[in-house]
């Protein structure tokens, strides 16, 4: 109600299917896992179902070696990696979304991202969590897949 979009982490607990960790396995929340330069899942990235059975995380974004601010100096930065670091990209991706559109709700803004993600690139790691292999969509794995910015700012676009 008051126009917040929860987008969490869903943790570096991986690779062991069912790693999920709050708040990203919550149902009410995007959940994201992080991919690498080439497209696979990270190995630290946790992956699903959640306790409760959920599907998580919902998508995937780039998190390995993402040049980052550090606290070391206000000039000072490093390669770091995590989900933490694929969350900015979401985060970023719907800001995009809300320039084009300050109406988007929660609802339709995770019907974009899940509806909008690049699979075709996704490496499998061959990995099955709950009942569905990782080059299968929507899996435990990667989720609907990894963001894909443009289609999600176009897919609102006009409507």
């Amino acid at each position: 109600e008051a126009g917040i979009i929860p987008v969490f982490a869903i943790g570096n607990a991986g690779p062991s299917c069912g790693t999920t960790s709050y708040p990203g396995n919550m149902e009410t929340v995007i959940a994201v896992g992080s991919t690498t330069k080439t497209d696979g899942l990270d190995r630290f990235s946790a992956r699903g179902p959640s306790k409760t059975g959920l599907l998580k995380p919902e998508i995937s974004a780039p998190g390995h070696y993402v040049r980052s601010a550090v606290h070391t100096g206000d000039d000072q930065y490093a390669s770091l990696s995590g989900t933490s670091m694929a969350t900015p990209h979401v985060v970023g991706m719907i800001a995009l979304m809300k320039s084009a559109d300050l109406d988007l709700t929660y609802d339709r803004v995770k019907e974009i991202i899940i509806s909008t993600p690049d699979q075709d690139t996704l490496q499998s790691s061959g990995m099955t969590c709950g009942a569905t292999k990782d080059d299968t969509f929507p899996n435990n794995v990667f989720g609907h897949g990894r963001i894909n910015a443009v289609s999600a700012v176009a897919a609102d676009v006009g409507k």
